[in-house]
């Protein structure tokens, strides 16, 4: 559970503490700190982990900060394999946000192994993407591709050419040259089944 605080000791008018639990703080650092890196890009915040590692806190302006709120109630409720409780049709209202339909059987190779090709694409492009697992539309899973116009556009291509390629043969390799099998994607908020370690499929944040 999340709560919201303000003004914390060394830092500015504004900033906002978002008090967690030891295990949340650490799965929002990911490995390396890459997981709280490719928040940071998105948002365009800093954060920052406070002093006992029982909370973590974002420096912005009004925009980034809830950006960063966004995507960390997001991944933070993707850990463990939990679902995502968000109001997708408000979600895809946002003038930030695109959505692609991807075939079900296009979304393990789209994801790549523990998600690491949506994982790559989100770090290259600065984006935040994530499926809307509860769903079907047609036979697809609906990825939602938030980011500035530039980078989520470029990103709404790459997942289309990789549809494309996977389905056809025809259009672009993924990011990196290769994606997943194709099915057995884990249970992460890229769109795996609930049940799973990280929100890549694997053991803990990356």
């Amino acid at each position: 559970m999340m709560s919201v605080g303000k003004n914390v000791t060394g830092f500015k008018e504004g900033d906002e503490t978002i008090e967690l639990d030891r295990g949340s703080v650490a799965y929002l650092i990911g490995r390396n700190g890459a997981t709280k890196l490719r928040l940071q890009n998105f948002s365009g915040c800093e954060i920052a982990v406070n002093d006992g590692a029982d909370a973590i806190t974002i420096r912005g302006d009004d925009k980034q900060k809830e950006r960063a709120r966004l995507c960390i109630k997001v991944t933070l409720q993707q850990k463990d394999g939990g679902q995502i409780h968000i109001d997708f049709e408000e979600l895809a209202k946002r003038a930030e946000t695109a959505t692609v339909d991807v075939p079900s059987s296009a979304v393990g190779y789209v994801l790549g192994s523990k998600g690491s090709t949506l994982r790559d694409l989100e770090t290259k492009l600065k984006t935040f993407m994530f499926f809307d697992n509860d769903r079907l539309y047609d036979g697809c899973k609906r990825l939602y591709v938030l980011g500035d116009e530039e980078n989520r556009t470029r990103a709404v291509q790459d997942i289309k050419d990789m549809v494309a390629f996977k389905m056809t043969g025809k259009g672009s390799a993924p990011v990196g040259g290769k994606g997943g099998s194709g099915g057995g994607y884990g249970g992460d908020r890229f769109g795996g089944r609930p049940g799973g370690g990280d929100r890549y499929g694997g053991g803990g944040g990356g």
